[in-house]
């Protein structure tokens, strides 16, 4: 993406905030705009100053900022872009992405194991909406999670997990983005588009 390519989707999709603080808005616009110019490269390489990177690493280390204040704007220009259609297409999957080569990284977790060995990194759900001809318009919701010891499925035999409800497990993912899904697009007549991990009792009883 060239650098007025990357301004004139900046602004669109983040011209607006949540932040309660003007400057951690500015600070988003500048990270943004280094990350779309140079989307292959890390922090460090994309922001070319050191104060730049010092900038990004501050941003995402302040407890004033969350996924979904940095995507509140994104998740209304995506409804506004819905706005010619009355069905969209809400496609969820879950992602795992593997931190395994920063074992050092503070806040990781466990998510798999094959041969004996476990995966550390982050589980990520995201719902993308799209319109009935195929394109997408944007995400409409997405939930970024650890887990934590007593969450490993492998550690639950099939009767405490079966005892849980429905909150307490990781599967209720699926009916949160159904909810957020529904309040972002009041008005839309919602389709949802999930793998076999979507076929729950319970989120069929929310639709």
């Amino acid at each position: 993406m060239t650098q007025n390519d990357a301004s004139s989707w900046i602004q669109e999709e983040f011209s607006s905030h949540a932040f309660s603080d003007d400057r951690l808005h500015k600070r988003l616009l500048k990270i943004t705009k280094s990350l779309a110019e140079a989307p292959t490269l890390s922090i460090n390489q994309a922001c070319a100053e050191w104060a730049a990177v010092k900038g990004a690493y501050r941003f995402f280390d302040n407890n004033s900022v969350s996924s979904d204040l940095i995507l509140d704007p994104h998740y209304r220009i995506t409804y506004e872009r819905s706005l010619p259609d009355d069905r969209i297409l809400i496609v969820q999957d879950t992602s795992k992405i593997n931190y395994d080569s920063h074992r050092a990284t503070e806040g990781l977790s466990s998510y798999s194991t094959s041969k004996g060995f476990e995966t550390h990194g982050l589980i990520t759900h995201t719902a993308l909406a799209v319109n009935t001809d195929g394109v997408p318009l944007g995400v409409i919701d997405q939930k970024t999670w650890t887990r934590s010891i007593d969450d490993d499925v492998k550690e639950l035999s099939e009767y405490k997990n079966y005892k849980r409800p429905i909150e307490e497990k990781e599967s209720y993912r699926w009916i949160e983005a159904l909810k957020k899904s529904k309040e972002r697009m009041p008005d839309k007549d919602i389709v949802i588009v999930g793998d076999r991990e979507n076929d729950i009792y319970e989120f069929f009883k929310k639709l």
